[in-house]
């Protein structure tokens, strides 16, 4: 599970908040938006208390998007990543 933060202030931030949650449930994306861009509920399981906080977060602060990992896990860590808003004339 990836979270974005401050993607209205132009210094977005996007890093790995989560790793290997069981999905229990899925929504339907709403019928009168693109489904493309609209908000679909997800609920998972979370094993460990302190992840809910995160999540929490997360869901009012940021922007949420789930990754499926293959069916061979892959281990390696998922680095934070910067986009700053460009400055003219630099």
């Amino acid at each position: 599970m990836l979270a974005t933060f401050g993607s209205g202030t132009g210094q977005a931030e996007a890093r790995a908040i989560a790793r290997g949650l069981e999905v229990l449930a899925v929504g339907g994306a709403p019928e009168a938006l693109d489904p493309n861009s609209a908000t679909i509920p997800v609920t998972v399981a979370v094993r460990q208390s302190s992840l809910a906080s995160v999540l929490a977060l997360a869901n009012a602060e940021g922007k949420i998007d789930l990754l499926r990992e293959g069916s061979e896990r892959n281990a390696d860590p998922i680095p934070p990543a910067r986009a700053e808003e460009s400055q003219e004339g630099s």
